[in-house]
């Protein structure tokens, strides 16, 4: 059994969490035990999964996941609808574990308060806030 992290308390305030990896199928599969992390801190927490398509059901297998979002589906409605789309989750925070420009600008946009990325990435600078 892992530590848990000695501050939880962020993770503790949040409802709904979205975790953003929209890569290969091995990685998304080592991004998985953060979702258990994040449960066993949080057990209420409801967790959504924005990933490709030939990963749900890797994803979906996973007792952490409670909804997986295929991000090709996401991003085939007009910018208008995947806003709204995102509204409707009623998200507290966003991890882009894989960052992703367009991801991050959409999350900014359909104003998710916490939103976490990468320091690395000159625009997460701007439309992240952690």
């Amino acid at each position: 059994m892992m530590d848990l992290p000695q501050n939880t308390d962020t993770i503790k305030q949040l409802n709904s969490l979205l975790i953003c990896r929209t890569d290969s199928i091995g990685d998304v599969i080592l991004t998985l035990p953060l979702c258990g992390l994040v449960k066993s801190i949080k057990p209420g927490i409801k967790i959504y999964f924005l990933g490709k398509q030939y990963t749900r059901a890797v994803v979906e297998a996973c007792k952490s996941v409670d909804e997986f979002i295929d991000v090709d589906d996401l991003f085939q409605k007009a910018d208008s609808k995947q806003v709204e789309t995102i509204k409707q989750l009623e998200l507290d925070a966003v991890i882009h574990v894989f960052p992703r420009k367009r991801i991050a600008k959409l999350m900014y946009r359909a104003r998710v308060s916490f939103r976490v990325g990468a320091s690395g990435r000159m625009y997460n600078l701007l439309y992240c806030n952690k």
